[in-house]
């Protein structure tokens, strides 16, 4: 008869454990992905809105030069052309993206071009010839304020737009200071002059007055979902700023938390699949074991074994993480798996101690050594720890004295007790060290705290594997496990360990060492 008959067992338990953790992690990875497409999209809107304000801001510096021309005309009741060219040309000069200057008679002829060069056939044309340009003048005279054409095709060769800035001279109308944009040169001087370069981030389309007018593709749209549209009125006129992110932006903000997250949730439901099915093999093996400490035993260690590759692998990948991550969120929770999984990997490490100890496989290598120099060493290793608590550590052993021990081992027992005699200390609180000897073969080493003490129901319990004594509530770390390692390291070479303690006033823990 097997030992299937006599414990049921699940054996599809395993594969649906995964199954359902791996739709967890599928779950999680399209919110977070949907999450980074939120943030992409709001960069881009970001980086949409200082392009059209960019495209404003410039327009809105450019046109009182214009009028500054125009007002001198008034003022001075006519400007000389040889003037009037001068300082056109003084102006290109300074406001790049200006494909001409020119001044239009009353009659709507192009009177004086600056640079005539290139621009030879825009003197003395008709500008009334087409209605969205003689309809932009009219305007403009009408209303006596500078006007903005619709998109048109320049007869210099180009698509662009006009500026009319119309001239009076005592109420009466003398003509425009016309400004003629080519708008590919006008908007490639605007972006070039950012703060922060496109330099092949994104793909932009510019309209005026739903017209496309300028375009700037670098390769295939992947991400056209993610793009952004700014919409700015100039001049009564509709311009819009579309941009789309390319590779280049995509790669540069290196926002790669959901796969990361999809990796280590797959990982994890894998191991997660694995306890699960290590479980029921030591649920079948306690059963077909005659000795059940002996399956215990055999069932932590190889757990525990099988944890170490896969949790190293955990750290590894989050400690990557937290080294290339710029956001302050990703930083935050790589540090959190960091710490969860360094505690997890010390549980781990205990409890293949104990099932060492308790499997009696582990191995001792008893030699004399100094006691001072190795109490100083421990010290120094939980400095950091008894300054972040406040607690002064001292050694009260001022004579030489050598012990008779596995020095690893011995180590392993003080750095357990001096750290709980510090995480669970008082505020400001002392941990002394001190020895005497009433036995010529064994040292009582004494290391005695100030902190709250144990009352008699928890000093029964406190050798006691997993037994926190109620601090598992609270945020001090710890397994449970490492008082219990200690007292067993301490019986194998020879010692043991007794404690003596008063609620309100602290433990002492004493440590009987062999001696040499």
């Amino acid at each position: 008869m097997r030992i299937d008959d006599f414990v049921p067992v699940n054996k599809n338990l395993p594969f649906q454990t995964g199954a359902v953790l791996c739709l967890l992690v599928f779950c999680i990875w399209y919110f977070l992905d949907n999450q980074r497409d939120i943030s992409i999209q709001n960069l881009t809107h970001v980086k949409a809105n200082e392009l059209a304000s960019q495209i404003k801001a410039d327009i809105r510096s450019r046109v009182p030069a214009l009028q500054r021309i125009a007002r001198r005309w008034e003022h001075q009741g006519g400007t000389p052309k040889t003037e009037f060219l001068q300082d056109a040309n003084t102006y290109i000069k300074d406001l790049p993206g200006l494909q001409a200057l020119e001044w239009v008679d009353k009659n709507f002829y192009v009177r004086w071009v600056a640079p005539l060069e290139g621009n030879e056939n825009a003197l003395n044309l008709n500008l009334g010839f087409e209605k969205s340009r003689r309809i932009a003048l009219e305007d403009a005279r009408d209303k006596k304020q500078p006007t903005m054409t619709p998109p048109i095709d320049l007869v210099q060769g180009g698509k662009g737009f006009l500026i009319y800035v119309p001239i009076f001279s005592n109420d009466e109308f003398e003509g425009f200071i016309l400004a003629v944009y080519k708008i590919e040169d006008w908007l490639d001087y605007v972006f070039s002059n950012m703060v922060t370069k496109i330099n092949h981030q994104f793909e932009v389309n510019v309209t005026i007055d739903d017209e496309k007018v300028y375009s700037e593709y670098h390769d295939e749209i992947k991400f056209a979902s993610l793009g952004s549209t700014s919409v700015i009125q100039l001049m009564n006129r509709t311009i819009s700023v579309q941009i789309t992110p390319t590779d280049v932006f995509i790669n540069k903000i290196n926002i790669y938390t959901p796969e990361i997250v999809a990796i280590l949730g797959i990982f994890l439901s894998i191991l997660i699949s694995v306890l699960v099915f290590l479980l029921q093999k030591t649920k079948l093996a306690i059963f077909s074991a005659n000795e059940a400490n002996s399956a215990k035993s055999q069932f932590l260690s190889s757990m525990s074994h099988e944890l170490r590759t896969p949790l190293n692998a955990i750290l590894g990948f989050s400690q990557l993480l937290e080294m290339q991550a710029t956001d302050k969120t990703i930083k935050q929770h790589s540090q959190e798996i960091i710490y969860a999984g360094e505690h997890l990997l010390n549980l781990v490490n205990e409890i293949l101690d104990l099932a060492k100890i308790e499997s009696e496989i582990i191995e001792l290598s008893l030699e004399k050594h100094d006691l001072n120099k190795i109490i100083n060493n421990i010290i120094m290793l939980i400095k950091p720890l008894a300054e972040k608590h406040s607690i002064q550590v001292e050694n009260a052993i001022n004579t030489p004295i050598y012990v008779y021990v596995d020095e690893t081992r011995f180590k392993q027992v003080l750095l357990n007790i001096l750290s709980n005699a510090i995480k669970y200390n008082s505020d400001n609180g002392k941990v002394i060290i001190n020895s005497s000897s009433n036995d010529t073969n064994m040292l009582c080493l004494s290391i005695a705290d100030t902190g709250r003490g144990l009352s008699p129901e928890h000093l029964s319990n406190l050798f006691v594997p997993f037994e926190r004594l109620g601090a598992e509530n609270s945020s001090i770390e710890g397994t449970g496990l490492g008082l219990k390692i200690s007292k067993e390291l301490m019986e194998l070479m020879g010692g043991t360990i007794t404690v003596e303690s008063t609620v309100g006033k602290g433990s002492n823990f004493l440590i009987h060492v062999p001696i040499s």
